[in-house]
């Protein structure tokens, strides 16, 4: 997914530019309105622009941010797991956790039992189906979710 904002537009506007904004300068910022409003533009595009610069000073980040691929978005959550000590299961992975959430169709149904006189809990999930007619394709995760209790 990108970080680049596109805007097409097919009318009778008026616009603003401002080259060389953010830290790096690598920005460049246009604000549009219509003829009545453009007035307003200057105002917009101080705005926009102030944005751009908190949003960087915030996060500690330049904006537009680069381009990630789903491997890479993992590898650096998970380098950020390393470094604040937060561990995962053995044989668990972060990417194999979330791939299981954004690769397969639909979500999980947790059922929960509690047996009183065992004094235990039974968890169970399942492919939540509207339809539950339905036949889904086969998942390489066999429909399953890392679920935290």
């Amino acid at each position: 997914m990108s970080s680049y904002l596109l805007v097409l537009i097919v009318a009778d506007f008026e616009y603003l530019t401002r080259n060389n904004t953010g830290f790096r300068g690598n920005i460049t910022t246009n604000v549009c309105a219509q003829l009545d409003k453009k007035n307003d533009l200057y105002y917009a595009l101080e705005i926009a622009t102030q944005n751009v610069h908190n949003f960087e000073k915030q996060y500690q980040i330049n904006y537009p941010l680069t381009k990630l691929e789903k491997t890479d978005r993992w590898q650096n959550l998970n380098e950020q797991m390393i470094t604040d000590n937060i561990l995962l299961p053995r044989n668990t992975s972060l990417s194999g956790i979330m791939n299981a959430w954004i690769d397969q169709i639909s979500y999980p149904y947790v059922k929960v039992i509690r047996d009183y006189s065992t004094n235990m809990i039974l968890i169970s999930q399942y492919q939540f189906l509207f339809d539950v007619k339905a036949q889904p394709t086969n998942s390489p995760y066999n429909y399953q979710w890392y679920v935290p209790f």
